[in-house]
């Protein structure tokens, strides 16, 4: 129990929580410069594509936490009134564009799963912009964000999504050979946990979803890794093949 403690002080308040958004930024920029290189060579990748845009929008989001968080920190308050909300909302959406990026959902027709992500993403700005009206007016009335029926809803349509994705990628004969169902995984497991961790059982006195946070910090580096080694095992193929590039 003080072992998590410790991992929930060091998730949850500065300096960890400062360095635990650099982190996964760095790890963030890193997935979206390995994407955009491999899309370059091959503009016809269409998974290099999608873990390009992916890489890119969840970096964005997690910019804007970021600087919100650093904006609203001076008032416990009003940080109270915006944080969880939009924590979970960024977290739905990283979900979605991880799912997105990684499965070989409609490889084939590129156009019906941009419409499906484009769709998806709308749905979590409605919820977020209507969950954000309601909590306002409940916040000084409620101990803990994590124990009210938003948070019950966004854990199960995170979990849903995750699960929906880690099927469709055990499934696929070449993804389960790779990193990309241990990344999803790992997402699914913090989630999880996350999501039956209640506040009476671990009393934690913030309202920062650790486990989540804790999730990312292993998910995000490895999918610089799959990258990484994806493009190394290229560079192999491409001496094989007498100096052709081969993806």
């Amino acid at each position: 129990m003080a072992f998590l403690q410790q991992i929930i002080e060091l998730l949850s308040r500065p300096p960890g929580s400062v360095i635990y958004h650099l982190l996964t930024l760095f790890a963030l920029q890193v997935v979206l410069a390995l994407a955009f290189s491999r899309w370059q060579r091959d503009a016809n990748d269409e998974a290099a594509r999608r873990m390009t845009f992916a890489a890119g929008g969840m970096l964005i989001a997690r910019l804007l936490l970021l600087v919100v968080a650093l904006f609203v920190d001076q008032d416990p308050a009003r940080a109270r009134i915006v944080l969880p909300p939009l924590e979970q909302a960024i977290d739905t959406a990283t979900v979605v564009l991880l799912v997105w990026g990684l499965a070989a959902f409609a490889m084939d027709r590129p156009r019906l799963a941009d419409g499906v992500l484009l769709v998806s993403l709308v749905v979590v700005a409605v919820l977020f912009l209507f969950f954000f009206q309601d909590w306002q007016s409940r916040a000084t009335l409620t101990s803990a964000y994590i124990g009210t029926v938003q948070a019950y809803i966004w854990g199960v349509l995170q979990m849903a999504v995750l699960g929906a994705g880690l099927v469709w990628l055990l499934f696929d004969p070449l993804a389960r050979r790779t990193l990309r169902p241990i990344i999803v995984g790992v997402a699914l497991l913090a989630h999880v946990a996350n999501f039956f961790n209640y506040p009476e059982i671990i009393p934690s006195g913030t309202e920062v979803i650790y486990w989540l946070r804790l999730g990312y910090l292993v998910a995000f580096p490895l999918w610089a890794c799959l990258l990484y080694t994806s493009d190394a095992a290229a560079e192999r193929s491409s001496v094989d093949l007498g100096g052709r590039r081969f993806i």
